[in-house]
């Protein structure tokens, strides 16, 4: 609703697969919220006259028909299977906002550039590799999100956008900056996960610059020009290739600290500077707790601050590193239970948490199993594959679904591959039955009474930061997050904390600090933990939690089967077909391309985990002194790189004067031949005069075609200081 407005059409989550049904009841609102249905074609709204905002997010739209709705303003379009947009799309003149994330576009249309009025664009979260350049028309765009998308350098060429405040192009395929010498305006600029190696001097070209962030990448040194952005507050250099005392300055945070260390010329003041970066990260390990927030008819008092140290946090600074241990895969198991409203929560990995009236979701590393009850509702069957097949391509990196029917096969002695069910959760024992599990509308009500939303919100004027309920014992919205602020999710059994996007980095740690402390309680359970969620990137897990981000995908199956069997029809027959239908949803897409994408996604879990791993080894390594290299030979080092940049600069010099004397022989050699032109011609001209008297007519005559064919400057006076010189002769300067 903050979305559309007040005033909106509210048709969220109906289980809508075509507008027929509802036209007549949607045709009156000028804005309207169809997110979370089935909706394959808007083509039906061409019959509204005041439609101006519309929010068809999460369906199964494959296309756009601009001509349908010319006259909106808003259109959020997100997580649906678009793979193109029509080139009438500058028909939407009026557009302010356009959001198309997480759809599979490989191109923009160079119509983009008709969107005149367009202030924010957001197309992160799709396949694109180039864009067009008529993106640099946009004068009025304020917000350009690409990030997640497949650009390379050749392809990212962004124009003359000169009113962009925030440019996100995190995650792509750059290995250098991008031309950002007509992006004046920008403020925050994004280019985490990346391959860049290098930062050239352009970055001194955008002046308002205070939010860089180049964290993942590939950059081995900062140049010293990045101390000419003096409204920097923000930059974000962590897991890139700094080795020795760079490691130790350029992760520290500190802006003003980088740059002095930057701009000092004596080894004496960088060391300084070392040392000073290795204090502040030492005095971050101290937290300064805050007072509680207050009710609002109670009067707020000044508490003392309490330092907490690293040792009392249980961090031994001078412990040498030990060896790396592989810690086992973190099992997580999922109970699906519910009619109307079913409920996803995390459990107890064991199989006393299970329960033979209610399916049951594990991931086990290698595969994600569904496990279903022999009295569980066809619904909650339906929900928990649903679920597991999110699971397995968001967060398990595509690992296979295995569903186990306890009813058929559980009891057989000869089970197929991969029905390691039991093995996997730990051991097999005596299961509750429905009845002593308890009733839906009990266990939903006993969750919920657990349940519980905060926001966390620093106030920099009052130098304060409060932790605020946003919602108890109730679940929240989707538009109930705000990426200006922290937020953590207490779920009874998992605790998540999700960082906003412009959120501050102390908002951030104080929401970690609330959730760790929250997953502490004694009462908790064992598989309780902290779970962290990226604004943008969120998890399945993260949005069961949510009224109206769920997934409902399923529930349109569950009713057609519910026809066929009130019918007498074979449901077996039904359930094939679905399947098959799932599995050729890519089917627009090659074997290779899926192969491809698949090993994609796996590398990227597999490169995140390293990367997680080599950072705590950095830290590690960092607090106990092993990681840098020595005084003496890291003044070896720049000695050599002054002197190879010496010698370089000596070549360059020398180059450069050859030229010049070779310019200067050429000039010299140049009025010598003009000279020696103009002898020639005074010679044949002499006897003109008496040739001309004698036959004035004659074409024949050598004298007359010369005269006649040289330019208007021969014509004058013999003289050559009153007459201009030739053109040959102008060029270069008299001997």
């Amino acid at each position: 609703q903050s979305k559309l407005g007040s005033d909106e059409g509210d048709f969220a989550a109906h289980s809508l697969t075509s507008l027929a049904p509802v036209l007549d009841r949607l045709l009156p609102f000028a804005a309207l919220n169809l997110s979370s249905n089935q909706i394959a074609s808007i083509d039906r709204l061409r019959e509204s006259k005041v439609l101006r905002r519309l929010d068809i997010s999460h369906n199964v739209l494959e296309e756009i028909d601009p001509e349908a709705t010319p006259l909106l303003v808003f259109l959020d379009a997100s997580f649906n299977q678009i793979q193109a947009l029509r080139p009438s799309l500058g028909v939407m003149r009026d557009l302010t906002e356009l959001h198309l994330s997480h759809n599979s576009l490989a191109s923009l249309p160079p119509e983009i550039g008709a969107l005149v009025v367009l202030e924010v664009l957001d197309v992160s979260h799709n396949a694109l590799q180039s864009l067009p350049a008529e993106m640099g028309d946009l004068a009025t765009l304020r917000v350009l999100m690409l990030n997640n998308n497949k650009l390379t350098d050749d392809g990212c060429v962004l124009g003359a956008l000169c009113s962009v405040e925030r440019l996100d192009l995190s995650y792509n395929l750059l290995t250098a900056l991008p031309d950002v010498a007509l992006l004046a305006s920008v403020t925050k600029l994004h280019l985490s996960g990346n391959q860049i190696k290098t930062l050239d001097e352009r970055i001194m070209m955008v002046p308002k610059l205070k939010e860089l962030s180049l964290s993942a990448n590939k950059l081995k040194d900062i140049p010293r020009e990045i101390t000419m952005l003096q409204r920097l507050s923000l930059l974000d250099l962590e897991g890139n290739s700094f080795t020795g005392d760079a490691l130790a300055v350029f992760t520290c945070n500190d802006v003003p600290l980088i740059f002095r260390y930057l701009e000092a010329e004596s080894s004496s003041d960088k060391r300084t500077i070392v040392k000073q970066c290795k204090a502040a990260k030492d005095k971050s390990t101290s937290v300064t707790t805050l007072p509680p927030k207050h009710s609002k008819g109670s009067k707020k008092s000044r508490h003392n601050t309490v330092q907490i140290s690293a040792a009392d946090m249980g961090i031994d600074v001078g412990a040498q590193p030990s060896e790396p241990v592989v810690k086992p895969y973190r099992k997580r198991l999922y109970q699906v239970k519910g009619e109307e409203v079913v409920l996803v929560r995390r459990v107890q990995v064991s199989y006393t948490a299970m329960n033979a009236g209610d399916c049951f979701v594990l991931d086990s590393g290698k595969r994600v199993f569904v496990w279903k009850g022999g009295e569980a509702s066809a619904t909650e069957c339906a929900k928990a594959m649903s679920f597991a097949e999110l699971l397995s391509r968001e967060e398990c990196g595509c690992t296979p679904v295995v569903s186990v029917d306890a009813a058929e096969c559980e009891d057989s002695p000869l089970l197929p591959d991969g029905f390691d069910f039991w093995d996997a959760l730990g051991g097999k024992g005596n299961l509750q039955s429905e009845e002593e599990a308890g009733a839906d509308a009990d266990v939903l009500g006993l969750f919920l009474t657990g349940f519980c939303f905060y926001r966390v919100v620093q106030d920099e004027r009052a130098g304060s930061l409060d932790v605020e309920v946003v919602k108890n014992n109730e679940l929240p919205f989707k538009h109930e997050l705000n990426s200006c602020h922290s937020f953590v999710l207490d779920a009874v059994s998992e605790v998540f904390v999700w960082a906003g996007l412009e959120s501050t980095s102390n908002e951030k740690a104080w929401a970690m600090l609330k959730a760790e402390e929250l997953a502490s309680q004694p009462h908790r359970a064992k598989c309780c933990g902290v779970r962290w969620v990226m604004d943008g990137d969120e998890l399945p897990s993260f949005r069961e939690y949510f009224s109206d981000w769920q997934d409902n995908t399923w529930r349109e199956h569950v009713k057609k089967r519910k026809k066929l069997s009130e019918k007498g029809q074979d449901v077996q027959t039904y359930d094939a077909l679905v399947q098959k239908v799932v599995k050729q949803q890519e089917k627009h897409m090659t074997k290779e391309e899926r192969k491809q994408l698949r090993e994609e996604e796996k590398r990227a879990a597999q490169a995140a985990k390293l990367l997680k791993r080599d950072r705590k080894e950095l830290m590690k390594k960092e607090r106990s002194g092993t990681i840098g290299e020595s005084s003496k030979a890291s003044k070896e080092k720049k000695k050599e790189k002054e002197e190879e940049k010496k010698k370089e600069k000596e070549e360059e010099k020398k180059k450069e004067k050859e030229e010049e004397k070779k310019k200067e022989k050429e000039e010299e050699k140049k009025p010598e031949k003009a000279v020696e032109k103009e002898k020639e011609k005074k010679a044949e001209t002499t006897p003109a005069p008496a040739v001309v008297s004698s036959s004035p007519s004659s074409p024949s005559s050598p004298s007359s075609s010369s005269s006649t064919s040289s330019s208007p400057f021969s014509s004058s006076a013999p003289s050559s200081s009153s007459a201009p010189s030739p053109p040959s002769t102008t060029q270069t300067p008299a001997p």
